[in-house]
């Protein structure tokens, strides 16, 4: 019963949408979700205010089930963090909210992790993509920062989780030459470099495309 009652205030919601005008700041939804099969016609979107949007997209959490119910959090969760000039409000998530959301995204998070394997196809496109991409300043900047930033707190639970490991000789040898490649200075080691943060940059992006 709760499911269907979620599911009439979306439908409500939706339908008061779209018999309106609205003027001012307003932000476009997709009223089935594109990760739900959804697509831009017309039919299918709508326009809301800061807070509908908040409202809408915290409803999906509600009455959708399985897969689709881990897609609507984590666009929930991209929603919340969704930065925007424009945007004046600041919907804050109650703290027994965001402990139960927080907690099933950070499952999700895990569970795409350990389950995405990329295919060898998938691979050779990806380095074909960002063969000769070099960061902007702007961007290597901004992960400077983000590792200034990094909190106490998140160093000790990063200590705490590789307290006890035990690495093998081989691995280390592993690791020490990896470490030796990555960080020479030879222009092979420099495009390794670029690279690598190039793959980190579009895979991020390609998480933020999966959250509209």
């Amino acid at each position: 019963m709760a499911l269907i009652r979620y599911e009439r205030l979306y439908n409500s919601l939706m339908n008061k949408a779209k018999n309106r005008t609205l003027n001012g700041y307003v932000e476009r939804h997709h009223i089935i979700p594109k990760s739900m099969g959804g697509s831009n016609i017309k039919e299918n979107i709508v326009k809301l205010t800061a807070k509908e949007h908040y409202i809408a997209h915290l409803l999906l959490t509600k009455f959708t089930t399985g897969e689709y119910r881990k897609k609507m959090i984590r666009a929930f969760v991209c929603l919340r963090n969704w930065k925007n000039k424009n945007r004046k409000v600041d919907y804050r998530f109650s703290s027994r909210l965001y402990d139960k959301l927080r907690n099933e995204y950070a499952e999700i998070v895990r569970e795409n992790s350990t389950n995405r394997k990329f295919s060898l196809e998938r691979r050779k496109n990806i380095s074909k993509a960002l063969k000769g991409r070099k960061l902007s300043p702007e961007h290597i900047q901004a992960v400077k920062k983000a590792k200034k930033n990094i909190s106490q707190e998140t160093k000790n639970k990063i200590s705490k989780g590789n307290k006890g490991k035990t690495i093998s000789l081989e691995q280390r040898k592993k690791l020490s030459e990896m470490g030796k490649r990555f960080w020479s200075s030879s222009p092979k080691a420099e495009q390794r470099r670029i690279q690598n943060a190039n793959f980190l940059n579009e895979y991020h992006k390609q998480r933020r495309a999966l959250c509209h």
